[in-house]
């Protein structure tokens, strides 16, 4: 596929020009993946707000050697005048709203015809599909390609992408994409891809509860040797990933409540802000049919509130009795969970 794209670049007699907005935390390893793997088929334009940074990274990259040449922008619309392909990773949701809706010379708002835009940014499901919209009418194409992964997956192009919006768009750009991301999936209409990301993000942060919760009964139950028994339940139906992942730290933190769990990427507020970003996206619903993700924030939320926002998500085994306790006389009273506030919004990129 991506061959056949470059067969029509080669028939029109120039280089394909993609283009980079975001030079971040996951944005610069897709920058690199890019440089290394597309050699000289590919022209890639460059946009960050950390110009200086980005510049230092491109002229490593062509230090290190990467065949494909580059240009720095300091405005977007030259990106939007230039590039064939667009590919967005930024901060949160304010900055995405700004650069693809918001700014005189949005990316969106000024997308040329025939224009793909893959924006990555960690995004809720009506802002992407009001993206979506904004670059129909334009006659371009906005792709929400949500990530999941951790940095050493971005580095090495495995993270997963979950990418909403028209497929044959999608098809047309898999195949760059694949140069820095292998896991590469459709998932349906505008907004399918940031809704499968905050359904996968949100499943890790209640196995995560649910992974300390089975630590804390473990514990309780005497258990010496838990790394045998995590072991053990490895090979039955109750497996878990994040009891895998978690499991020898939620241990220590059970017996020895005074340690500092670790800073980690992956930690108590960006799992929070994904919570809200999914329970702001499914407003059909009643806290009370939600019960488990509405106990799951609670407990993230007052981890948060406790100063351990930046550690590792197993902090929240702290945290799992007042999850439990709060509200129930208001839910068996009124049949409804109290409100929740929407958490902190975390940068990734």
């Amino acid at each position: 596929q991506f061959l056949y794209f470059i067969g029509i670049m080669a028939a029109v007699k120039r280089s394909l020009n993609v283009g980079m907005v975001g030079a971040g935390r996951i944005g610069s390893p897709i920058l690199v993946n890019l440089a290394f793997k597309a050699r000289n088929s590919m022209y890639l334009q460059v946009h960050s707000r950390s110009r200086t940074k980005a510049a230092e990274l491109v002229d490593k990259v062509q230090r290190d050697g990467a065949q494909v040449a580059c240009r720095m922008h300091d405005k977007y619309s030259t990106m939007t005048k230039w590039c064939d392909v667009i590919i967005a990773c930024l901060k949160d949701e304010e900055a995405q709203h700004a650069v693809m809706l918001g700014r005189p010379d949005a990316l969106l708002t000024n997308a040329r015809r025939g224009q793909i835009i893959v924006d990555h940014t960690t995004t809720n499901v009506n802002l992407s599909r009001e993206c979506y919209e904004v670059a129909h009418r334009r006659g371009a194409a906005y792709l929400d390609a949500a990530l999941s992964g951790s940095l050493a997956q971005a580095r090495s192009g495995m993270m997963t992408s979950m990418v909403g919006g028209d497929k044959a768009a999608y098809q047309r750009v898999v195949p760059i994409m694949r140069l820095y991301n292998e896991n590469t999936h459709y998932m349906g209409g505008p907004g399918s891809g940031s809704a499968a990301r905050a359904i996968a993000q949100s499943l890790q942060a209640m196995h995560t509860v649910a992974a300390a919760e089975a630590v804390a009964m473990a514990d309780s139950m005497g258990f010496e040797d838990v790394d045998n028994l995590l072991q053990v339940l490895d090979t039955t139906p109750g497996a878990s990933a994040m009891l895998r992942r978690h499991g020898q730290t939620l241990t220590r933190l059970v017996r020895n409540p005074d340690e500092i769990p670790p800073e980690a990427a992956s930690n108590v507020d960006s799992l929070l802000h994904d919570l809200a970003l999914a329970r702001g996206s499914s407003t059909s619903l009643p806290d009370s049919a939600l019960p488990v993700l509405t106990t799951t924030r609670r407990a993230f939320a007052q981890a948060s509130q406790a100063g351990v926002g930046g550690m590792d998500a197993a902090a929240v085994v702290h945290f799992l009795e007042g999850a439990a306790g709060e509200g129930n006389e208001a839910t068996a009273a009124s049949g409804n969970e109290p409100a929740l506030g929407e958490g902190p919004e975390v940068a990734d990129d």
